[in-house]
C-alpha cells in the first residue's frame, strides 16, 4: 500500500513539474524612460546633495565603474549618467586681471 501511494505521488509530481508552464520572472528596467537628471535625484540625491559633490568623491576617470557598481543596472545607463555629471562640471573661468 505505502509502495502504491509513493508511486503515485512520484507521478502526479512529475505530471506537475512537466505540465506547467515554467515562470519566466522578467527583470524590469526601473531606468528605462528616465533621464539621467532624474536617474540622479533618484538614486544618488540620498548620499550626495549635487552632481559637483558626487565628483568631489569620486575621480572622473573610475566614475563609470563607481555608478555601474552602486548605482545602475546597465553599462549604458551608468555611461549616460556618467556624461551627464561630467557636464555639470564647471569650466574653468579665466582669470580676471584687476584694472
Amino acid at each position: 500500500m505505502l509502495s502504491r501511494a509513493l508511486s503515485l505521488a512520484t507521478v502526479t509530481l512529475l505530471i506537475g513539474c512537466f505540465a506547467a508552464k515554467p515562470a519566466r520572472s522578467q527583470a524590469q528596467n526601473l531606468e528605462a524612460g528616465k533621464s539621467p537628471s532624474q536617474i540622479f535625484a533618484g538614486a544618488c540625491t540620498a548620499c550626495h546633495k549635487s552632481p559637483r559633490g558626487l565628483l568631489k568623491t569620486v575621480p572622473a576617470g573610475s566614475l563609470q565603474g563607481f555608478l555601474r557598481q552602486h548605482y545602475t543596472t546597465s553599462p549604458e545607463m551608468a555611461s549616460l549618467l556618467t556624461s551627464f555629471l561630467i557636464s555639470t562640471r564647471p569650466t574653468s573661468c579665466p582669470k580676471r586681471n584687476p584694472p
